[in-house]
């Protein structure tokens, strides 16, 4: 997790959303495609 900080604290608050947003949506697509895999 630190290393995810020292990542973002170096970067802009717009480039931060923008990449959380994004890291958001990657993890969701793959949670969704993990789970309709299962069931």
């Amino acid at each position: 997790m630190s290393l995810f900080k020292k990542i973002f604290s170096s970067q802009k608050k717009e480039s931060l959303d923008k990449g959380l947003e994004k890291t958001k949506t990657t993890f969701f697509s793959k949670l969704s495609k993990a789970v309709a895999g299962k069931s």
